[in-house]
C-alpha cells in the first residue's frame, strides 16, 4: 500500500486488531489462555502450535530512499524476517 506517513502507524494496528477478533472465535478459551493448541503434526506425532499471528513491515521512505526494486525488496524482506522473531502480532515501521 502507498499511505500517507500520519496513517501508517493506526492503520497497522487497527490491521492487527481486526486479524485478532476474526481469529478468537476460531479456538477454544483454554487454548487462547495458553497460547498455543495441542495437536498432531503431518508426522503423527503431538505437539504445540502457537496460536496464529499476523505480523506487518513497513518500509517508509523517511530515511531511505531505493535505487532499485531490488533493493527495496531486500529492505521489505530484512523488517519482515524481524516481525517474524516477535512473538505475538507485530508490527514495525522503518
Amino acid at each position: 500500500m502507498i499511505l500517507n506517513s500520519h496513517e501508517i502507524e493506526n492503520l497497522c494496528h487497527e490491521i492487527c486488531k481486526k486479524f485478532r477478533n476474526s481469529i478468537e472465535p476460531l479456538y477454544n478459551k483454554q487454548d487462547l489462555e495458553r497460547g498455543y493448541i495441542i495437536s498432531k503434526n503431518r508426522n503423527g506425532f503431538t505437539q504445540n502450535f502457537p496460536i496464529v499471528s499476523f505480523s506487518i513491515a513497513v518500509v517508509t521512505n523517511r530515511d531511505f530512499n531505493p535505487s532499485s526494486i531490488e533493493e527495496l525488496s531486500s529492505r521489505i524482506a530484512e523488517i519482515k524476517k524481524k516481525t517474524k522473531q516477535i512473538e505475538g502480532d507485530a508490527v514495525i515501521i522503518v
